[in-house]
């Protein structure tokens, strides 16, 4: 049976012959691009998505330092530098202790020691390294990095002044460094908590099960000082660990290997 073509489908095809002899793109043509358009559209959205899904579940890892450590490396560049000339343009504009959201982290900001962060701050943690000898107090999966977290627990603060550690409950912690204990105490978020001092270097051991040694004890590197418990403001078994350099608080994994 012969089809039989209306004035519509005439007019139609002629105007597509026509537009194509003129290179101008038909009705049907730019559906077609729309549709293609649209769908890499929907496509890059979701990979972003994606990204930025992998980038919340792991932001631990990649704003560590051993992250932007491997990014330097990869790059060929100090991203960290790169970052802190940004944030310290006078004609940026910015004043980055209002960004803090209480007085308490600004103050807390304010005595952080970072690598990576200028050439005075990379000399100190030079000189902790060759001034003392240190070593793991535990053996364990670090759970919290140093510095800036995010938690839902709301009494858990937004900067992290340490490193928590977690371990079995009764572990034994050993002494990071040599000193004298100057203070054994159970109050407060830390729980049952001890400090260590040599000179400018302070150690903090904090959320113990039990504390073998007692305020004035003279204590070795490696020894033997507490076990991992789960007291004061602790989400389970682990050990804080803080490095206190003259009163400013160093990212223990700046000196220690964990």
């Amino acid at each position: 049976m012969e089809r039989i073509v209306d004035d519509f489908d005439s007019a139609r095809r002629a105007k597509e012959i026509y537009s194509r002899k003129n290179g101008i793109i038909s009705d049907s043509e730019k559906k077609k691009y729309f549709s293609i358009y649209k769908f890499l559209f929907q496509l890059l959205v979701l990979i972003n998505l994606a990204v930025c899904l992998v980038i919340y579940k792991n932001r631990n890892f990649i704003f560590s330092s051993e992250f932007m450590e491997c990014v330097n490396v990869f790059f060929s560049v100090n991203i960290t530098d790169k970052i802190n000339d940004f944030f310290q343009d006078d004609n940026s504009g910015i004043n980055i202790e209002n960004t803090s959201n209480s007085t308490e982290q600004k103050n807390i900001s304010n005595n952080i020691v970072e690598s990576n962060n200028s050439k005075n701050t990379v000399s100190k943690i030079d000189v902790i390294k060759e001034s003392y000898s240190f070593e793991k107090p535990i053996e364990g999966t670090i759970t919290s990095f140093f510095g800036n977290r995010e938690s839902e627990n709301k009494n858990i603060s937004g900067f992290h002044t340490g490193t928590d550690i977690s371990a079995i409950k009764g572990t034994k912690i050993k002494s990071a460094i040599s000193g004298k204990v100057i203070q054994v105490s159970e109050k407060g978020d830390y729980g049952k908590h001890l400090k260590i001092k040599n000179n400018e270097i302070t150690t903090l051991y904090a959320h113990c099960n039990n504390i073998f040694v007692k305020e004035g004890d003279e204590i070795q590197v490696g020894q033997e000082i507490a076990e991992v418990g789960n007291t004061g403001n602790s989400t389970g078994p682990h050990l804080h660990f803080e490095i206190i350099y003259n009163d400013e608080y160093i990212n223990p994994c700046d000196i220690i290997k964990f």
